[in-house]
């Protein structure tokens, strides 16, 4: 999906977010935003999907 996006509209980021990212925290997503800047030249973000689950058991199919 992200190299369709990328080809038909411009860079799409796709990523899993780093569990030492704390999303009760005032500072990690400043910093997140900053990594995003300086370390990979991100200088605006059109559409932000942030989408957060808990998983306690996994199940499997036999």
């Amino acid at each position: 999906m992200i190299a369709f996006v990328s080809a038909t509209v411009g860079p799409a980021i796709g990523a899993v977010r780093n569990p030492a990212i704390d999303a009760n925290s005032h500072t990690d997503p400043a910093a997140a935003i900053e990594t995003l800047q300086t370390g990979h030249g991100i200088s605006r973000l059109d559409i932000v999907i942030a989408n957060a689950g808990i998983c306690e058991k996994l199940l499997t199919r036999a």
